[in-house]
């Protein structure tokens, strides 16, 4: 059977991606991943998830990673260190710690070509719109442990529409 799932939000929370992925959704190489954005910053792994998501990709399994608006921000204050306080203030200090790096231009260019944007087809994405009818939110807060109701990190088989939380 062929599975379709989508993850978004996961902000540096390497442990639980890796539960999810792993134990939770049993990712195998039929499946298809999209992963939504929001891969860094306010957690504490945001380098160890990059990695995990590189290491998926060579591995061949389908892996679709989608830019979010953090990691849009970081490339920002790449190009123009002005954008810097926005940046820190949207968790970009814990994505710096992360990379065991104090500036931004310290990060590897590995990891900036991964945040720069990967067009997808119109057709791919058409294909999208069509098969979601409706918006679904699945941030379900994985930095915000100490919230309740938070903390979880979540995926949804888009196909069955089943969701699954770590």
């Amino acid at each position: 059977m062929i599975r379709l799932f989508a993850i978004g939000d996961i902000h540096g929370c390497f442990d639980s991606l890796e539960e999810l992925v792993e134990n939770k959704i049993q990712l195998n190489k039929n499946d298809t991943l999209v992963l939504l954005g929001d891969y860094i910053d306010r957690g504490d792994k945001s380098k160890e998830v990059i990695d995990y998501i590189i290491d998926l990709q060579g591995k061949d399994y389908n892996i679709i990673p989608l830019i979010g608006n953090h990691e849009l921000l970081l490339l920002e204050t790449f190009e123009d260190e002005n954008n810097k306080p926005k940046w820190l203030q949207n968790g970009g200090g814990e994505t710096l710690k992360s990379f065991g790096v104090d500036s931004i231009k310290d990060i590897s260019t590995k990891y900036l070509d991964f945040f720069r944007h990967r067009p997808i087809t119109i057709g791919y994405c058409e294909m999208q719109i069509n098969e979601n009818k409706q918006v679904i939110n699945i941030d379900t807060g994985c930095v915000y442990n100490e919230k309740v109701g938070f903390g979880k990190l979540t995926a949804i088989e888009l196909y069955s529409k089943k969701l699954l939380s770590v």
